[in-house]
């Protein structure tokens, strides 16, 4: 049962939540700017939506010489107070033409706007690449900590573009990204973007955490947040979220990642001539349902729009990850995909039902992200209304998993050299981690298709890495489309990750892929 179905006032579910979230030291200070931003949400949100205005000047601004803008050396907020942290506002330009209002709060309260008048930002721009003010603005913040080592300040969390925001945890690099909501996403009509519009961040105290504040407005929804951010390893986020909607809200994403996957080993989908083995920001889908099951979905870059929805009830988790993390399974020196993160998403309290949706996008590039995973509200989120949702969202290189015995590591398919009724069938070849079964025999397989035909299962133990080998042929027949499964039957108190699958057909006749 879900505190809200308790009746419990808001006021005391915010009082529960904080107080486990923050030093007692920050405590008041931080509910009190969180009612100051909830009446700022609830207020516009009576009002017709007002949309921002565009710095157009802003865009003159080419994406390399933007990448060279810094904010001038010495003036950092926080940077020489020795507080762990330091705040880095960010210029319009580029793609970036929307300005966000920042603002800083000391420990006694006092609010302080951050001013973005001339000599901010350090920069080798030409006079007409400059507003006529000289006034670069703010599009968004980066904030630095000690996060890989106790002398140097490294990137820990940035803000920037609608409520997209990505994090950092000890030894990685950039890559997903996380967004404040999602609306309408993968639907027939057009996505709509919600825009966090002001931010207003807590000069840290002698904590090893700082917290944000921000508000989200869109057309048809505003919203107020809070994140308290601890970096380590993983960093660890923890966010709470008031909504509410100008207009009923049927396709609502909470806590929306988004990610990219080009290819990798053994799908069939590598580009000709690329030297690189893979490609890819995350590698699969990871989920523990509320029945306590953990299940793995590889991903993959489909030839068209793929929609996948897992209903589910009072979710204990879910995440993007990136799974392997040995460079010798990318080659890239440059992008370095084998330190970027994982992203895992724990609620805080019961969500009660739902389901956590999957969009995989095709895509013929890795600059553009095409995989999108969310919790969708079983039930819209009406116009009027007052819904919270509060969770902790880690950076993590891979979400633990000491309960289990073994976990999905390579997914690998290919023709099996066998004809089928459109096209070949296909061999799949599961590999798990090593694991102890605690038995003499190796454990069987159950692999099921919602079409076609499953034939072939066998299991064995692969002596090279010491884990589990499931492999099988599947026959579509006539099928389009069909959602496989394998279950590692399992002594008592023993447990694998449950596999699942969407099998597309790419071998169409006429078909290019």
């Amino acid at each position: 049962m879900s505190m809200r179905s308790l009746g419990w006032p808001r006021a005391v579910l915010t009082a529960i939540f904080l107080s486990t979230m923050l030093p007692s030291l920050t405590y008041g200070q931080s509910v009190k700017l969180r009612d100051m931003v909830i009446h700022e949400a609830q207020q516009a949100a009576r009002e017709p939506f007002l949309a921002p205005a565009s710095r157009t000047d802003a865009s003159k601004i080419d994406y390399t010489r933007y990448l060279g803008i810094r904010v001038m050396p010495g003036r950092e907020i926080w940077a020489n107070e020795k507080l762990g942290f330091a705040l880095h506002p960010m210029p319009l330009g580029a793609l970036h033409t929307t300005a966000i209002k920042l603002a800083t709060v000391d420990q006694d309260g006092t609010i302080t706007p951050v001013s973005s008048a001339p000599g901010l930002y350090e920069h080798s721009l030409a006079p007409d690449q400059l507003p006529p003010d000289g006034d670069l603005g703010i599009s968004g913040f980066r904030i630095t900590a000690h996060l890989n080592d106790a002398a140097a300040m490294d990137e820990l969390i940035v803000f920037q573009g609608a409520s997209y925001f990505r994090a950092l945890s000890t030894g990685q690099a950039y890559g997903l990204s996380a967004r404040g909501l999602s609306l309408d996403t993968g639907q027939s009509t057009p996505e709509e973007f919600p825009e966090f519009r002001q931010f207003w961040i807590e000069k840290p105290g002698s904590s090893s955490q700082i917290v944000i504040h921000a508000l989200l407005d869109s057309p048809a929804v505003t919203g107020a947040y809070m994140f308290v951010v601890r970096p380590g390893a993983p960093t660890a986020i923890d966010v709470t979220m008031s909504l509410f909607p100008r207009r009923d809200l049927h396709n609502v994403g909470i806590a929306p990642l988004t990610s990219m996957y080009f290819y990798s080993v053994g799908d069939n989908a590598s580009p000709a001539r690329d030297y690189r083995p893979a490609v890819h920001d995350s590698d699969g889908l990871l989920m523990m349902n509320g029945k306590g099951e953990r299940l793995w979905r590889p991903l993959r870059n489909p030839p068209t729009l793929r929609a996948s929805s897992f209903a589910d009830s009072a979710p204990k988790g879910f995440g993007l990850m990136q799974r392997q993390r040995d460079f010798a399974q990318y080659q890239d020196l440059e992008a370095r995909y084998h330190r970027r993160p994982s992203a895992w998403v724990e609620p805080l309290g019961d969500w009660g039902p739902g389901s956590v949706e999957l969009f995989e996008l095709p895509t013929d590039s890795e600059y553009h992200d095409n995989i999108v995973a969310q919790w969708k509200p079983a039930e819209p989120l009406r116009a009027g209304g007052r819904y919270d949702f509060t969770y902790r969202l880690s950076w993590p290189d891979r979400a633990g998993a000491d309960d289990l015995a073994a976990t999905v590591d390579w997914t690998r398919s290919g023709p099996a050299g066998l004809p089928s009724a459109i096209g070949e069938t296909e061999r799949f070849v599961v590999d798990y981690t090593a694991a102890d079964f605690g038995v003499d025999t190796l454990p069987q397989a159950n692999v099921t298709a919602s079409a076609g035909t499953v034939s072939g299962v066998t299991t064995q133990l692969n002596p090279v890495t010491g884990g589990l080998r499931v492999s099988f042929l599947f026959d579509p027949g006539n099928a389009e489309t069909a959602d496989l499964r394998v279950d590692i039957a399992t002594p008592a108190k023993v447990a694998a990750e449950i596999w699942l699958y969407q099998w597309t057909n790419r071998r169409r006749p006429g078909s290019a892929l």
